[in-house]
């Protein structure tokens, strides 16, 4: 609660100065409304302005973007409501680099017990 005349307001607990003004692991709504804002503004200019394909032939890649992105929205845009979810799939391919160098090496990880065995053996960063 706000302080007046810097004294706690009336009926503010101890605690309320120091609660987060949104639940934990999400983010404040003012940013989240103005991002999935503009998300749908940019989908909408960009249906605009590519015109869909004519009937029978195959629609412009970009036409294809727009409408799986306004079609999945909500899975596009989760890192906005799960701060857990990083915007971009960078930290995921740095995971999965060492992985995918031993199986150059290796030629490939032969059978399931192999695999197992090399995902144990492998660091957790």
């Amino acid at each position: 609660m706000a302080r007046a005349g810097g004294r706690r307001a009336a009926g503010s607990g101890p605690r309320d100065e120091h609660r987060p003004p949104h639940p934990p692991g999400r983010g404040p709504p003012a940013a989240r409304d103005r991002l999935v804002g503009e998300f749908r503004a940019a989908v909408r200019v960009g249906l605009s302005e590519v015109a869909p394909a004519a009937k029978g032939t195959k629609q412009p890649p970009a036409r294809c973007l727009l409408e799986f992105l306004r079609g999945r929205e909500t899975d596009v845009l989760r890192f906005v409501d799960d701060l857990d979810v990083w915007p971009t799939n960078n930290t995921s391919e740095r995971d999965l680099r060492p992985l995918k160098t031993q199986q150059k090496i290796s030629g490939r990880l032969t059978s399931e017990p192999a695999t197992r065995h090399r995902l144990a053996v492998a660091p957790a960063t």
